[in-house]
């Protein structure tokens, strides 16, 4: 067999719209992405959130920011911002397909009018617009009301900041050398993204394509989207309340189960197995006890303890003051994992019980 070039290889693809219409475009997908990414970025740094308390120099911040956080800030910015350039695309769209698109030839431009078929060659020399076009093109169309039911009208005041989101993309991909700091990416997706988010899936109607992007719910029924969101609306909020709504985010995506008819003939041994692992190493002498885990419901959450003593006599067995407490829990379902560097619960007004809890001995 002839080796092939890099050229045929890279046209031996599908058009998704077509293979899945369902799907439309990657743009869902890269929502789900963001997400994953986002929400991960509290594990890439559970150590180092005093960093950033007030009054702490910034001058050392960018050293200090993991290998890790580094990945999943960059895949965060990349995939936010294709799903904002999507979303505008799939809008000018719903309207006419050329709103969207830069027209090679007038026979193609003529095809398009006509609701004609292209041929590959020819959707192959069709671009998409650029995202600031793009943009612009939606902004102009929405002024002139061109949209029914003005259900696009929130992009007017959305227009800055995702021009800014854009700017920040290309500089994260074609530089590859800007990171923002942890609280600068909280304060992007709380402040900025998520509102636009959530107007964004309303607008385009995506319930039958919720399972692309969404997570499953959490049995202690946050959504921490909307729970971020609503924490930056009502004010500055406290960094550890918006890393515990990440990693409850983090950990919903790991949920071994689904709403699928296999996943529930399975869900039930799966259950079983992780309770059964989880109850082995309870029996530890670290496990202070086996709970209720918050994000997938299951009695496989480990709350590990630990023992300080002051001044202790190791000939006596003697010690002068001692502290009990309980500093980690650990889900052997979801994965869901914070330590005591974060607040309980209940200090961030979370409906979820408390883990932390600290006694003289």
């Amino acid at each position: 067999m002839k080796a092939r070039d890099s050229k045929d290889v890279l046209a031996d693809g599908f058009v998704l719209s077509e293979a899945r219409p369902t799907l439309g475009d990657v743009g869902m997908l890269s929502l789900g992405v963001a997400l994953r990414a986002y929400y991960s970025t509290y594990k890439s740094m559970e150590y180092m959130l005093h960093i950033f308390a007030k009054g702490k120099p910034r001058e050392d911040w960018g050293r200090k920011h993991s290998t890790e956080y580094v990945i999943a800030c960059t895949q965060t910015v990349i995939h936010m911002q294709h799903f904002a350039e999507l979303f505008c695309k799939e809008a000018l769209r719903s309207l006419h397909k050329l709103h969207a698109d830069e027209v090679p030839s007038a026979v193609v431009f003529d095809k398009l009018l006509q609701g004609e078929a292209l041929n590959l060659s020819e959707l192959a020399g069709l671009r998409s617009t650029e995202f600031s076009a793009a943009l612009a093109r939606l902004c102009e169309l929405v002024k002139a009301d061109r949209f029914p039911s003005g259900k696009y009208d929130f992009i007017l005041t959305e227009r800055d900041w995702l021009m800014n989101l854009n700017t920040l993309r290309n500089r994260v991909l074609h530089r590859g050398a800007f990171v923002l700091h942890y609280p600068a990416l909280d304060e992007l997706m709380g402040r900025f993204a998520f509102p636009f988010v959530k107007k964004a899936l309303d607008a385009l109607d995506t319930k039958a394509r919720k399972h692309l992007w969404r997570h499953p719910d959490l049995a202690c029924k946050i959504e921490p989207m909307a729970a971020i969101a609503d924490a930056y609306a009502a004010g500055n909020p406290d960094i550890g309340h918006i890393a515990l709504l990440k990693e409850l985010g983090r950990a919903a995506y790991q949920i071994p189960f689904s709403d699928l008819p296999l996943s529930k003939i399975l869900e039930e041994s799966l259950e079983q197995r992780y309770t059964r692992a989880a109850e082995i190493e309870s029996k530890d002498g670290n496990i202070a006890e086996l709970t209720t885990c918050p994000v997938c419901g299951k009695g496989t959450l480990l709350v590990f303890d630990d023992t300080q003593l002051e001044g202790e006599d190791y000939e006596t067995g003697t010690y002068e003051r001692g502290w009990y407490y309980t500093w980690k829990v650990e889900c052997r379902c979801c994965s869901f994992e914070i330590n005591h560097h974060l607040k309980n619960p209940s200090d961030y007004g979370l409906s979820i019980p408390d883990f932390w809890q600290s006694h003289e001995v």
